[in-house]
């Protein structure tokens, strides 16, 4: 009988240490008014996050004033500046070596029950970012249609380097 006794604690602290990993394994999501930083990440809620698969240039420098206090830095950081309003959800994908986390991240879009709008997708679309190596095929494809309009950064005879 005592063998019996071992193997159901033995399967007990299995499903437990199942989830105890599955809770801390568990992607968080973080909500609120999000700065945009520099070089183009994001501070919520004391978290530095970067959006997921893509990467913003740092190109020429230009600032704006349509907000108080004025907003500089390089052209694709000021768009994204401008185009968050209100609180963003951000859902984790990883957390990077340097403590950020990368996430897919959206924000309410202007009808009520329409879908979140994904920033990562929208910068790319735009033509203010480039999908990197890991990105989803979505953005890949968004990126060969920003370089064929000649959007954003395109438009500026931007030379690709990867």
């Amino acid at each position: 009988m005592p063998h019996l006794v071992f193997s159901h604690a033995w399967v007990l602290g299995l499903l437990w240490l199942l989830w105890a990993s599955a809770v801390t394994a568990a992607p968080r999501t973080l909500e609120g008014s999000a700065a945009v930083r520099e070089d183009g990440s994001l501070a919520i809620d004391g978290e530095v996050v970067r959006l997921y698969g893509v990467w913003i240039p740092q190109l020429d420098r230009i600032c704006t004033s349509q907000q108080i206090p004025t907003f500089c830095g390089p052209s694709p950081v000021v768009v994204l500046q401008q185009k968050i309003r209100g609180f963003l959800l951000c859902r984790e994908v990883r957390r990077l070596d340097d403590g950020s986390i990368e996430a897919y991240c959206g924000q309410r879009a202007r009808r009520l029950f329409d879908p979140r709008e994904d920033l990562g997708a929208w910068m790319i679309q735009e033509g203010w970012a480039l999908a990197r190596p890991d990105a989803p095929p979505e953005y890949r494809a968004l990126e060969r249609i920003a370089e064929s309009r000649e959007l954003g950064i395109w438009g500026d005879k931007f030379v690709r380097v990867r």
